[in-house]
């Protein structure tokens, strides 16, 4: 589909949606990175013990597959197109579909 030049802009409610999948993707990554650089620094101190990496392996294969689901569970309130397909953490000026506003032009 070719984006459409003449979008009128999404309501409050539409962008609100939008903000609120935004910042909850920004604070899962935050989350992410913070446990990520946690499970370095444990993962030296025990050798000893053969089974924290185990844990620590899955407790990162559980953060990948949410992950994968906080980006991609939102779509365009326009064409329904998921967004985390058109961009990585970071909400797009529009969407690549149906060019749909989602961000204001304003400064």
């Amino acid at each position: 589909m070719i984006p459409s030049i003449d979008q009128k802009p999404l309501s409050s409610d539409e962008r609100a949606r939008l903000q609120l999948w935004h910042r909850n993707m920004m604070i899962f990554y935050s989350c992410a990175m913070t446990l990520l650089t946690a499970a370095l620094f444990i993962l030296p101190r025990t050798q000893d013990m053969p089974w924290v990496p185990r844990i620590i392996l899955a407790i990162l294969i559980f953060l990948i597959g949410v992950g994968a689901y906080v980006q991609f569970r939102e779509r365009c309130p326009r064409c329904n197109m998921r967004i985390g397909r058109q961009s990585r953490f970071m909400l797009p000026k529009q969407c690549r579909s149906c060019g749909a506003p989602f961000l204001d032009d304003k400064p």
